[in-house]
């Protein structure tokens, strides 16, 4: 992810004149930086999937329903004002970052195509062995919807009347950047599982310390 690009996402959706102001960078800055610096994705015992030849790479892997966590709100509105020249961390601000935090780490789904989760399968006709060197790449993320967390951040301000406009298309082009741009990975050796003796599907498949970049 580039926080140019989500700073320009961000200024066409709301409809502000170009250039991009340093404003909208550093908010981008900001959101991106918190994500790829301390966001984590793990799998579930089960959610890693795939065929496990005997002594063969591993077929067919995939992932499903991969959770994120380890974000902070605090340290993502750090980042956002020092990106975008505020003078402080404001009350309103801490609670638009630890909304966004929240909603990615509560609603966001990660899942990996099949193909896109790789290993050794250590198995043999005869006994069955453990999953090495897995991996994961090209991950994406799901599930982020604009307006649900444009909902959250005005309750939580407690601004008066409805929704606004603005508010919706300021979530919207952040949330909808991550889903189109994040990727997620997870280093080999991190994706764990069991092959069968004589070949069949993985068992316990888990994936830890996923990273998003």
């Amino acid at each position: 992810m580039v926080a140019a690009d989500m700073a320009e996402s961000i200024r066409s959706s709301m409809g502000f004149p170009l250039p991009v102001s340093t404003e909208l960078v550093g908010w981008a800055s900001g959101v991106i930086g918190e994500i790829t610096s301390n966001a984590k994705v793990n799998n579930a015992p089960g959610t890693i999937t795939g065929t496990c030849p005997s002594g063969g790479p591993l077929s067919s892997g995939a992932g499903t329903g991969g959770l994120i966590s380890s974000m902070s709100g605090s340290d993502m509105a750090s980042l956002v004002k020092s990106g975008a020249g505020y003078p402080s961390v404001s009350s309103e601000l801490s609670t638009f970052c630890s909304q966004i935090v929240s909603h990615i780490q509560s609603l966001g789904m990660v899942t990996f195509a099949s193909g896109s989760i790789t290993g050794s399968c250590t198995n043999t006709p005869l006994s069955p062995g453990p999953l090495a060197a897995g991996a994961g790449s090209n991950g994406v993320i799901t599930g982020l919807n604009g307006t649900t967390l444009a909902t959250a951040i005005h309750s939580s301000v407690g601004y008066p009347g409805s929704v606004s406009t603005p508010l919706i298309n300021f979530c919207t082009a952040i949330v909808n950047y991550i889903m189109a741009n994040a990727q997620v990975t997870y280093a080999s050796g991190t994706i764990s599982g069991l092959c069968p003796p004589g070949g069949g599907s993985l068992s316990a498949g888990t994936g830890v310390n996923g990273t998003i970049a």
